[in-house]
């Protein structure tokens, strides 16, 4: 037995780097100038937006060409959303960021009727099949309540992302972390600091890329 055993052993030694070695490698999607941003609005009333309306403005300040931003609310008013429109803007990005209002720990209705309408195609052999592969994908979130009540004994916005999360990753996009901030409510004294802080942290994140 002795000497099947330490068949065992040479097998496991010598096949288990070789199948390390086998796994394809994930690249993350260097950003550059020739990198096109996607941008997802999700609120619903972008009008009546306190930190949502400031955040994209300065994206597109910044970026200028390689970003481009839909408004869900203003093309979508009955939510009837132009799937076909939609994927072939996913198709063209190699940054997509989900720009939205904490509502409920979850995503604005029209934004969750987005992603039920338009991802479906994902399966195999469906318009979107693959479409997501190297693709990065960030969730970037405006939140009205406290730090303090994301942080322990409660749950964290982490936790609360996670079935977006899961989302993204079966179809391949790469989840990097999530750019969140508390306090977007119109009685923050210093809204447009705290909107100018988290388009700086987005930006940042998107050049760490």
């Amino acid at each position: 037995m002795k000497p099947l055993k330490n068949i065992y052993l040479l097998l496991f030694f010598v096949g288990f780097p070789f199948i390390l070695l086998s796994q394809p490698k994930r690249t993350h999607k260097i950003f550059s100038q020739e990198s096109k941003i996607l941008v997802i609005s999700g609120h619903p009333d972008l009008e009546k937006s306190n930190a949502n309306k400031i955040i994209l403005e300065k994206l597109e300040q910044h970026y200028g060409n390689q970003i481009s931003i839909r408004l869900l609310d203003k093309l979508y008013p009955d939510y009837q959303i132009d799937i076909n429109a939609e994927q072939e803007a996913i198709k063209n990005a190699d940054f997509i960021i989900l720009q939205f209002p904490f509502y409920w720990y979850s995503t604005p209705a029209i934004l969750k009727k987005w992603i039920d309408d338009v991802l479906y195609d994902y399966f195999p052999g469906n318009k979107l099949s693959g479409e997501f592969k190297d693709k990065v994908l960030i969730a970037s979130v405006t939140i009205g309540g406290s730090e303090k009540r994301y942080s322990s004994p409660y749950k964290t916005v982490e936790t609360y992302l996670i079935p977006l999360q899961e989302t993204f990753e079966i179809i391949g996009a790469q989840w990097v972390s999530p750019v969140y901030s508390f306090g977007a409510v119109p009685s923050n004294k210093k809204l447009l600091e705290t909107a100018e802080k988290h388009f700086v942290k987005l930006t940042n994140l998107i050049m760490r890329q």
